[in-house]
């Protein structure tokens, strides 16, 4: 049995080799997401986690392309649902250099438009411009798509957004993610305090809570109220999810207003960690999966 320090050399080069158009990129992605193009009886996922996994391993639509380019998803949202508002781009640079030169003057993220959790703030202080260069440049040189073998990421263009903070003098606004399954809500998630006290609490449409834990971030100690706007952002996120089997839609409700946040086919690369597999089985049922991805 290889050892841990053995895998990671393996995957190191299996990485290394995909990312220079040796080896195809699906060779690496069948080493972490075992199952087969036609499955067997025993092994056909059934959990909600374990169909989130088959969908990395066999899902190569180009629309995955779309929704996890951070540049190019904001004219698909436009085009799709016009009762959502997309945050102001404030600048797009390719170069580390000019991202920290031509950063704007008002608050700001700062995000790569080719991955996930790439991201830095300008409150409540502004970075300084080397912090900026030094983020930047570290994110130009990453094929996210390779981290956790999710090929909607694989060889996107890379760039680096400013877009308006929609924030206060507080901190970031609560995160409504939405995941969508054959056009109907099942589940949402509310992250609060992301980049300070993080807490994450899970809720089905009719805001009931789901009270078992999924993933590693503490359920708030205090739930969050039922937001006034759930009937309409949960009507943005079904007409987002429009064109697919699944989608998680993430929307910010800020002064009376829905903002777009981003859409991902693959949350958590599938490794979500539900406390109760019961549920997970639960809100798999739910989604029927094709044989094939057209």
């Amino acid at each position: 049995m290889l050892t841990n320090r053995w895998a990671s050399r393996i995957q190191g080069v299996l990485k290394r080799s995909v990312a220079r158009g040796l080896i195809p990129f699906d060779w690496g992605a069948a080493r972490s997401y075992r199952f087969p193009a036609i499955p067997q009886a025993e092994d056909i996922p059934r959990t909600f986690s374990e169909k989130v996994r088959y969908k990395l391993r066999h899902d190569r639509r180009a629309i995955l392309k779309i929704y996890a380019d951070k540049l190019a998803v904001r004219d698909y949202v436009r085009a799709t649902c016009r009762d959502v508002r997309v945050p102001r781009l404030l600048g797009v640079h390719t170069t580390a250099e000019s991202a920290a030169a031509e950063s704007p003057a008002e608050p700001w993220v700062m995000k790569a438009s080719h991955g996930s959790s790439m991201i830095l703030l300008s409150t409540p202080q502004p970075p300084p411009p080397v912090e900026i260069r030094r983020r930047a440049a570290e994110w130009l040189r990453t094929d996210y798509g390779l981290h956790y073998w999710e090929w909607q990421y694989f060889r996107l263009p890379r760039r680096i957004l400013f877009e308006e903070y929609l924030g206060d003098a507080h901190g970031v606004p609560a995160d409504f993610k939405f995941y969508v399954i054959h056009q109907r809500v099942r589940f949402i998630e509310v992250d609060q305090d992301r980049f300070t006290g993080h807490t994450r609490d899970f809720f089905f449409p009719d805001w009931s809570p789901i009270t078992s834990r999924i993933g590693p971030a503490p359920i708030a100690r205090r739930r969050p109220a039922r937001p006034p706007q759930l009937a309409r952002m949960i009507a943005i996120a079904e007409t987002l999810a429009c064109d697919t089997d699944f989608l998680r839609v993430d929307l910010y409700a800020v002064r009376g207003e829905i903002y777009f946040g981003e859409l991902t086919h693959s949350p958590a690369a599938g490794n979500f960690n539900f406390a109760d597999r019961a549920l997970d089985e639960e809100l798999g049922r739910d989604w029927q999966l094709p044989l094939r991805f057209r």
